[in-house]
């Protein structure tokens, strides 16, 4: 049986001119700046952070610190939930301010079909056209039968939500590993734990290892 996520995020492209970035020696993941043998004064002079005594590159491209949703209203519906994310982090960053409210409407529309939508709820914001991609009418009631299981955050935990089989108990989805959504007017980006073998299509990806 075939399981199908939908996974959908409206957005708006909006140019920032801010880009206030911090360096931290300890973060993981740090990326080169410069070339092999830089000085200090040349990785300054390219608005990079240098560490002289740390494990990895000595001068590497500064970072910026995610904003952190939690969730602050949750509902149950009649197919699926509604949840309402927050976020006090409004520093700008990397990508401009991180967007707040959130709203994620979680959809059961088939017995093998489940919709997630994070939107703005206050802003009306461009979404792929339903005549380049039909979109069915959310269901009033869920399915009678499953094949899948869905999971989300209460109240007050930081967002994450995760889909196994119902057969099985193969997680198809879990973002419940780390800070696992940006939502900024330039950058949306959704993370998910994958097991060591798994087929993924339709999606852009980048690959994180993170060892436990």
């Amino acid at each position: 049986m075939r399981m199908r996520l939908l996974f959908t995020a409206a957005f708006l492209l909006t140019v920032w001119g801010i880009n206030a970035q911090i360096c931290d020696d300890n973060a993981k993941n740090l990326q080169n700046c410069g070339w092999l043998n830089m000085t200090e004064q040349d990785c300054h002079n390219y608005n990079c952070c240098w560490a002289q005594s740390r494990l990895g590159p000595n001068c590497y491209h500064k970072i910026f610190k995610p904003a952190i949703y939690k969730v602050s209203s949750k509902e149950t519906t009649s197919n699926g939930y509604t949840l309402v994310l927050t976020t006090k982090d409004i520093i700008p960053a990397k990508y401009g301010i991180a967007i707040t409210p959130l709203q994620v409407d979680i959809y059961m529309e088939t017995a093998d079909r489940l919709r997630v939508k994070i939107y703005d709820p206050n802003n009306h914001r461009w979404e792929i056209p339903t005549r380049i991609v039909p979109a069915p009418n959310p269901p009033t009631n869920k399915p009678v039968y499953l094949n899948y299981n869905i999971e989300t955050s209460e109240l007050n935990e930081v967002f994450w939500f995760a889909v196994e089989r119902a057969t099985s108990g193969e997680v198809i989805f879990n973002s419940s590993v780390g800070n696992s959504l940006l939502f900024y007017d330039q950058y949306i980006e959704v993370g998910s734990q994958l097991p060591k073998a798994f087929n993924l299509y339709g999606l852009g990806k980048n690959m994180y290892f993170v060892s436990s």
